[in-house]
């Protein structure tokens, strides 16, 4: 091995420039940071592993939404009349869906569809009124399914947000109230946390604010198995970014 103490060369002190080469350091470092970027072939917007799915709905046209998280947990648009695409939030600059007449997309059957003891689940969502009965966001499984299921849901009337899950034993309900502001977008959020044996939290977020939570003494939760719906029981939104 070369004596690497050999091509050291003093430096000048008048050919020294300290922002010069902090600069050149810095600008070193930014690369090195993003060579694995590169080589992975990974984006800025990159979903993390415990992505399920991700659905910008701004195809526009067609019967299939994509989903973006890379696991292709992809929806079909079923019902007597499929889902209608519309023009989504303003920020998005894209399309939405708009789900009525029981409508619905429905994700298959996979196990990427899984999940044990934490779900989040997000979505922007329009609401023309409280006219329907369920009206669903999000449901794995039935409750008459003998297996753990989730569901998200609008009372009819209240307005109240509702987390029903099960374990395959017995199901419980959580709600929320909720001031829903008819034709506008707002960003909906719950999130489900259990701590083994001890219990768990659920939280309710509108436009990122926590106005509700609550804390159970189940167990994990785990729903495992069964395709995924979004939309069905009379549901009346429209839905844009919608992430699990």
């Amino acid at each position: 091995m070369p004596d690497l103490r050999e091509e050291i060369v003093p430096m000048k002190e008048s050919n020294f420039s300290y922002s010069s080469t902090l600069t050149t350091v810095l600008v070193a470092a930014i690369f090195l940071m993003s060579i694995p970027l590169l080589v992975q072939g990974k984006k800025p917007d990159r979903y993390d592993k415990g992505t399920i799915f991700s659905f910008h709905f701004d195809e526009g046209n067609g019967k299939v939404a994509k989903d973006f998280s890379g696991n292709e947990n992809h929806a079909k648009l079923g019902g007597n009349k499929e889902p209608k695409w519309v023009k989504g939030p303003e920020l998005h600059l894209g399309t939405a869906l708009a789900f009525s007449n029981a409508n619905f997309i429905e994700i298959p059957e996979s196990q990427k569809l899984d999940t044990d003891d934490e779900i989040t689940f997000e979505t922007w969502v329009n609401l023309d009124g409280l006219n329907s009965n369920w009206s669903t966001f999000y449901s794995k499984h039935g409750q008459g399914a003998g297996a753990g299921y989730h569901w998200i849901y609008i009372y009819k009337g209240s307005g109240k947000l509702a987390y029903q899950y099960a374990n395959g034993a017995k199901y419980t309900t959580h709600t929320a109230d909720v001031k829903w502001e008819f034709g506008k977008w707002s960003h909906v959020a719950i999130t489900h946390k259990i701590n083994g044996k001890k219990g768990g939290k659920i939280q309710w977020y509108i436009d990122g604010n926590l106005f509700h939570q609550i804390e159970h003494k189940d167990q994990a939760l785990k729903v495992v198995g069964g395709k995924a719906s979004l939309g069905t029981y009379q549901s009346n939104p429209a839905l844009d970014r919608y992430a699990l």
